[in-house]
């Protein structure tokens, strides 16, 4: 490039810098395959930047003392972020760049033929760093996914992640009883999760040697041994679900793709007996609702249903957050899918209170640093919860809020 610059300098050379381009491009295209890994990690870098000059006052002042030193040598001032995205511009450009330069040669132009072959290099490339680009977020949604769903052992090789289909018209059948769920699709399993009478709940399917029919609004997969029944009031969402099954399905009968299934916790495993004793209490703590039964009595019903199961539902997020109402105190919060509940300590001997979700309502517009609201729609009220920091002040807000969402589907 340097070499290139000169020619520039040299009114006589300027009709040479087309040729001398494409020659450096054909010389170089192999090695623009090494922007893949700063390409992957630009968006990372760019949060990075972000929150060092919000949190790094030295940080700050450092780019400061450059931005006016490049204005006393009166040269580009521009913010870093628009300097991080030059090298993830560049191959587009060059090959851009290429194109127009190709325009300016006949065809019979020696040259034409190497501004040809770098035009088609260039190409392959970016579809390269583009397909390489879509892995890497692939592989990161995946991790987030195992940490969110808890899998051991789910990594396996040519295993990727394909969609998340949520919402309100999904709904997987059991017995009689029909439940809201989420559904987890991969090339070679299918993952479907619930809440069933206040526990959490995944079931992981391989997806091969099963029979798939489609009975509108009802996708029946059958494994033999079983049949999943999914049901979808969405025809557009019931025409994607059903149109990857098939799609996986057919694959996999071809090309055999080992399935090696998330490994279940035995001490969580819900035997058939102990499942149905759970919903037959899940009908009791109803009833108890319906008749007006003290509420001694219905959390009894709950703790024998929480024991029956054997599998207690895991807190969705639990930690010390500052309490205000009346007076402040440092209280030990643990969120449930019904409920928030807090105590005096981590070691949960004395509960001070609780929330129902359905009952409360979150905002995070205090205008106080690391601080968000609950507003109790039942008894009228207002509490103030502060975190230690912003980060988790977010993740709580978030939490609270996603729970209630869950339950209002």
């Amino acid at each position: 490039m340097r070499e290139i610059e000169k020619m520039t300098e040299d009114s006589n050379n300027v009709s040479n810098i087309g040729a001398k381009f494409v020659q450096t491009m054909s010389d170089f295209a192999p090695s623009f395959k090494l922007y893949v890994d700063y390409i992957n990690n630009y968006s990372r870098a760019v949060e990075t930047v972000r929150h060092e000059l919000e949190k790094n006052k030295k940080f700050r002042i450092v780019l400061q003392k450059q931005s006016e030193m490049l204005i006393s040598m009166n040269l580009r001032n521009a913010d870093l972020e628009s300097y991080l995205i030059i090298p993830a511009q560049l191959i587009p450009r060059y090959r851009l760049l290429l194109v127009e330069i190709l325009k300016t040669f006949s065809p019979s132009d020696e040259n034409y033929a190497k501004a040809e072959k770098a035009v088609k290099d260039l190409s392959h490339i970016t579809d390269y760093c583009n397909e390489k680009r879509r892995e890497f977020e692939n592989a990161a949604r995946m991790m987030e996914i195992i940490k969110e769903l808890k899998l051991d052992d789910f990594v396996v090789p040519n295993r990727h992640f394909i969609r998340q289909e949520i919402g309100t018209d999904l709904h997987v059948i059991r017995g009689e009883k029909s439940f809201r769920c989420d559904l987890y699709l991969f090339n070679d399993v299918m993952i479907i999760t619930t809440y069933e009478l206040m526990l959490f709940r995944k079931q992981i399917i391989p997806l091969v040697a099963i029979d798939l029919m489609r009975e509108s609004p009802n996708i029946i997969l059958d494994t033999h041994e079983s049949k999943i029944i999914l049901e979808c009031t969405n025809t557009d969402q019931e025409t994607r679900i059903f149109d990857v099954l098939r799609t996986n399905l057919e694959k996999n009968e071809r090309a055999v793709i080992p399935v090696v299934p998330a490994t279940p916790d035995k001490k969580k495993e819900i035997s058939p007996s102990i499942m149905d004793r759970v919903r037959s209490l899940g009908d009791l703590l109803e009833k108890a609702h319906f008749f007006k039964k003290s509420t001694r009595e219905k959390r009894r019903i709950a703790n024998e249903i929480a024991t029956a199961s054997n599998d207690v539902v895991p807190p969705l997020k639990q930690g010390y957050l500052e309490l205000t109402s009346t007076k402040s105190r440092k209280v030990y919060f643990i969120l449930k899918c019904d409920e928030l509940e807090y105590f005096d300590n981590e070691n949960k001997r004395k509960e001070l209170g609780m929330f129902k979700l359905k009952d409360i309502s979150v905002s995070d517009k205090t205008g106080t640093n690391n601080t968000f609201i609950i507003y109790d729609k039942r008894a009228e009220k207002t509490y103030y919860l502060q975190a230690s920091n912003e980060d988790l002040c977010e993740a709580w807000s978030v939490a609270i809020n996603k729970a209630i969402q869950h339950m209002a589907h």
